[in-house]
């Protein structure tokens, strides 16, 4: 592990947060796509997923924290929200249960595209201008075809 991966890991573990504990690690300015792009790319490095985990599993035994404990806290808060009405925490604190017993899985999505719409370069023209054949010829390259569909209205 090279000392700025060693730093990210530290800085994600004090501050939970990946992009910023790369901004933090690598001294970045970048925007934030690209942050969060390659905070993630660092977290499925084998070595560094590695680090974070043995470095959980630590804080977890000197904390003697357990799902257990986590799970009766969870529903110690619930209880206490149902107790004065607060839905919203309700929901909270069942969907913490949840993700702590491992039914719910936040889900990001990594390959995200940034699409950029076109650019239409031309000189708009009214019909008016144009003569029949230049309309019928403009139109025809869109896939319109006038005289078809003329022939095919009159045969009806």
């Amino acid at each position: 592990m090279t000392p700025k991966q060693a730093d990210f890991v530290r800085w994600y573990f004090e501050l939970g947060n990946a992009s910023e504990a790369y901004k933090r690690a690598y001294n970045s300015h970048a925007k934030p796509n690209t942050l969060h792009r390659k905070a993630n790319d660092l977290l499925k490095h084998p070595v560094i997923k590695a680090e974070v985990q043995t470095m959980q599993a630590q804080a977890r035994e000197r904390n003697q924290v357990t799902i257990d404990k986590v799970v009766d806290e969870l529903e110690e808060a619930r209880q206490v929200a149902k107790q004065s009405g607060n839905a919203s925490a309700m929901v909270s604190a069942t969907l913490g249960k949840a993700k702590v017993l491992g039914l719910v899985v936040d889900k990001q999505e990594t390959n995200t595209k940034i699409l950029t719409p076109p650019v239409f370069n031309f000189k708009p023209v009214s019909p008016k201008e144009m003569t029949d054949d230049e309309l019928k010829t403009e139109l025809k390259k869109y896939g319109i075809d006038i005289d078809n569909a003329n022939k095919l209205n009159n045969s009806h």
